[in-house]
């Protein structure tokens, strides 16, 4: 059982760093100004898209963090088969989840809200959903593997740092998917 001054030795630093980091997402919220006065209720999509990137980081860190305490996964560049089984089931969570946020929002903005841009709730949160799937599941390998391989607890080191990036990427993703449908 850890003890409770290693499990702090390991946490507070990073708890610091990305503390400092979240304040880059404020100021990602304020470069996006034009888009929110554009299409107000892509705002919505925010808490939802940065809280399902923190769920796909937390699941591909747990669960790589368990496969390597059982000696299923080796930290290593090429892909296990049980590697691979994790890609494919994110990749099917990704699509089922995506699709449902996106209609479930598309239709709640239709519903309550009226907007008559309601349609294009579903490829922007799509566009931004995907990309952050991506770089969120490959980092969630990564730090689990670096941190096994530093001799860190990968739980004490991957959840903090992925969430952080996850609220990061997801507010860039979702600027850089409404952009490139050509709102605002």
């Amino acid at each position: 059982m850890p003890s409770f001054r290693k499990i702090m030795r390991e946490s507070l630093p990073t708890l610091a760093v990305v503390s400092s980091i979240q304040m880059i997402t404020g100021l990602l919220l304020n470069s996006g100004i034009k888009l929110w006065v554009a299409l107000p209720v892509l705002l919505m999509l925010i808490p939802q898209l940065n809280e399902y990137g923190n769920d796909v980081s937390c699941i591909v860190s747990s669960k790589v963090t368990t496969l390597l305490a059982l000696g299923l996964l080796k930290p290593e560049a090429s892909l296990s088969p049980e590697a691979k089984k994790l890609v494919q089931m994110i990749v099917f969570f990704a699509l089922t989840s995506l699709s449902y946020l996106a209609f479930v929002n598309m239709l709640a903005i239709w519903l309550f809200h009226g907007y008559t841009e309601f349609q294009l709730v579903f490829p922007v949160c799509l566009l931004a959903g995907i990309p952050l799937t991506v770089v969120i599941t490959g980092l969630s390998f990564l730090i689990a593997y670096f941190a096994w391989r530093w001799g860190l607890d990968p739980d004490n080191l991957a959840i903090p740092v992925l969430t952080t990036i996850s609220d990061v990427l997801g507010v860039v993703c979702l600027i850089l998917a409404a952009r490139a449908l050509g709102i605002a």
